[in-house]
This record gives structure tokens, sequence and C-alpha cells, in this order.
């Protein structure tokens, strides 16, 4: 029987790398979503002044990201998110784990 763990917080404290950051990475090398990884930029980072000047707070900031990180994902078939997923992993997020927190 195998070993299951489950992970929680892995951007900035079990990982240097972010999920999303991640992610994007994927699309752009592919070249897809241009559209759809555009917008989540632009929208997001439109964001970042009122978060600096204290007009937004750090959770509702950091919670408009992950909340749409499904714009995304969208339109993925299974074995697409598959793929998406296990390059995120291998590529992006396990050589970026923290040794000081594991």
């Amino acid at each position: 029987m195998g070993v299951t763990a489950a992970f929680f917080d892995l951007d900035g404290t079990l990982c240097t790398e972010h999920v999303w950051r991640a992610i994007i990475r994927y699309h752009r090398a592919r070249r897809q979503k241009r559209a759809i990884v555009f917008a989540y930029l632009a929208g997001h980072m439109a964001l970042w002044p009122l978060y600096r000047m204290g007009a937004l707070s750090k959770e509702r900031f950091y919670r408009a990201w992950a909340r749409d990180l499904v714009w995304l994902m969208a339109g993925l078939t299974a074995q697409e998110a598959q793929e998406l997923f296990r390059w995120v992993v291998d590529e992006r997020i396990a050589p970026s784990f923290r040794p000081d927190v594991l």
C-alpha cells in the first residue's frame, strides 16, 4: 500500500516557487491560453498598488489570485489537466522545495 501525503501552503513556505507562476509558465511555454494569461496577470497586477497603499487587505489581494486560478485551467480535459499539474510539480514545485522546512 502506498503512502499518501497532503501538502498545504506551498507557495513561499514549503517551496520557493508559486503555483500560479508555474501554471502561467506552462501555458506560456506552449503558447496557449494567451488571452487568459494576459487577463489574469493584468487584472491581478492592477490590484498591486491598492494592496501596497493599504486600500486592499493582504487577505483580499491573495484571495483574488487564488480564486481566479480556475481561469488558467478552464476548458482543459482531464488528461490535459493531469499533464499540466504533473509538469508543475515535476518541473517547478519539487525542485524548489526548501530543505530547511521539510
